[in-house]
C-alpha cells in the first residue's frame, strides 16, 4: 500500500555472491562490504553501467509487490532500474543496517527515498516526497 511518505526503510535480500560474479572463496568480509559500497555508489551515482556491472548474466530478480521474476542481465538491470530510478530521478539509497552474511548470501537494512512522479496503480501521482 502506498503511504504519502515515500522514504521507507525496507530489508532487500541483495546480492547473491554468485550473481555479481564473486566465488564464495572471494567473498571475505571486508570484500563484502567493498562490493556493498561500490553497488550503493552505482546506485547514488545514478549509473546504469555501473549497477548492471554488478550482475552475472543468468542474474534473477524477484520484485515482491509486484510478484514478478526477471531473469538474464540486460532485462533485470531495466527492470531493477527502471522500478527504483524511472518514476523517482531524485532517488537515494542508503545503508542504514548492519549486513548479515550467510554463505552466498547478503542481507542490509537500507533506505530508499526520492521524489515521486508517476502512477501508482490508476492514481497519478506528482512531486510527492
Amino acid at each position: 500500500m502506498f503511504t504519502k511518505k515515500l522514504q521507507t526503510t525496507c530489508y532487500l535480500l541483495l546480492l547473491s555472491c554468485s550473481a555479481i560474479g564473486l566465488s564464495t572463496s572471494q567473498a571475505s568480509e571486508t570484500r563484502e562490504e567493498e562490493v556493498l559500497h561500490g553497488y550503493m555508489s552505482a546506485w547514488q551515482e545514478h549509473s546504469i553501467e555501473k549497477i548492471s556491472s554488478y550482475f552475472s548474466t543468468n542474474v534473477i530478480w524477484y520484485d515482491l509487490p509486484s510478484d514478478s521474476t526477471t531473469q538474464g542481465k540486460l532485462k533485470v538491470t531495466k527492470a531493477i532500474t527502471d522500478a527504483f530510478m524511472g518514476y523517482v530521478p531524485d532517488m537515494y539509497w542508503a545503508k542504514s543496517g548492519d549486513v548479515f552474511v550467510s554463505g552466498n548470501t547478503m542481507t542490509y537494512e537500507w533506505t530508499y527515498g526520492g521524489t515521486y512522479n508517476g502512477s501508482w496503480g490508476d492514481t497519478k501521482i506528482k512531486n510527492k516526497k
